[in-house]
């Protein structure tokens, strides 16, 4: 997997981690959030918006488990 491929991998992963806490009524803790946003930023700036855009939404809409298993780099 090259560096865009893991980019929008992350996003991907994020995706099903806020759909996650959507449905279960988990919030970002504020700790969590001061790593999350810069990290989020990042990424964002490697990766064209709309490819982030729509991994993320795509992630949304998949398992925890299926997103995992599209990491094909480890």
């Amino acid at each position: 997997m090259g560096a865009q491929g893991a980019l929008a991998w992350a996003a991907r992963l994020w995706g099903a981690a806020e759909s996650l806490r959507e449905r279960y009524g988990i919030p970002l803790t504020p700790l969590e959030r001061d790593d999350y946003k810069p990290a989020v930023a990042a990424v964002l700036m490697h990766l064209e918006e709309q490819v982030f855009h729509a991994a993320w939404t795509q992630g949304r809409t998949m398992a925890i488990e299926q997103v995992l298993a599209t990491n094909t780099a480890y």
